[in-house]
């Protein structure tokens, strides 16, 4: 079977980066295979790229989360842009709008999220994108700035089914998490059976969003089997058919990063 690709998690994440090389191996005896590890602010970009560097399979995303706008250093835009230039195979992100837990920065995210748009567009690099109660916002924004004209995804997806098609549209692959595991969650399961084949990711979003039985409320990376197995019985698929499907998705979605030995 085709390996699975997380292609959402923070494994710099103190809550996990501890206990990696466990949590690795556990992984890998699930079937992932590789590993988008997204770094969230300035601080943390270095320890993705080491980890990215350490494990094989892992590419390195870097990007400024809308979590951490407020505290972001002057010139942190050169900083980030120097290093993708120096970093052929890492993408762009987390990056986003988020106007549930941060709705007073909103402003200031909508101009981190430009940013990076264009840093992406002129870098030719694909974006990890994070959305909640920001919709309407992000999709002006990305219709504006000319869609993702070289790769995107929207992680742990939480909007309707008919804003699937809308990202889709702008050139968006769209990422499900363990909430597949929720049945209360209608919404989601609603856009699982709107997306389009050729368009759906899996990701854990590791430590965060953990499926219901994680102890102490820790996700991992091994436990991207649960969210792959929940989304075969949603879309009535075989799991061989699902992981080639979703392998080959996976690799369209970061088809413009170099230097990235991505075969299953």
């Amino acid at each position: 079977m085709f390996p699975l690709v997380d292609t959402h998690c923070h494994l710099q994440d103190g809550r996990i980066y501890e206990n990696l090389s466990s949590l690795m191996d556990e992984a890998c005896a699930a079937g992932v295979g590789f590993f988008v590890c997204c770094g969230s602010a300035e601080d943390d970009w270095e320890a993705v790229l080491d980890i990215s560097l350490h494990w094989k399979g892992v590419i390195p995303f870097l990007g400024l989360h809308p979590f951490y706008v407020e505290w972001a250093r002057p010139g942190w835009e050169k900083v980030l842009g120097d290093l993708l230039v120096s970093l052929p195979g890492a993408g762009i992100g987390e990056a986003g709008l988020d106007g549930m837990a941060f709705p007073h920065t909103l402003e200031k995210q909508e101009r981190v999220l430009v940013t990076q748009l264009r840093l992406a567009r002129d870098l030719k690099r694909p974006v990890s994108l994070h959305c909640r109660r920001a919709w309407g916002r992000m999709l002006d924004i990305l219709k504006k700035e000319g869609g993702l004209p070289h790769g995107g995804a929207f992680h742990a997806w939480s909007g309707s089914a008919d804003m699937v098609r809308e990202v889709e549209r702008l050139g968006a692959h769209v990422g499900f998490s363990a909430s597949l595991l929720r049945t209360a969650n209608k919404k989601v399961l609603r856009s699982v059976q709107a997306v389009s084949a050729d368009r759906m990711l899996i990701e854990t979003d590791a430590p965060d969003i953990p499926p219901p039985f994680a102890q102490k409320g820790i996700n991992q990376p091994a436990f991207l089997r649960h969210t792959f197995r929940a989304l075969a019985g949603l879309r009535n698929l075989s799991e061989d058919v699902l992981a080639e499907q979703l392998f080959m998705n996976s690799r369209c979605f970061l088809s413009h990063l170099s230097e990235r030995d991505f075969h299953p």
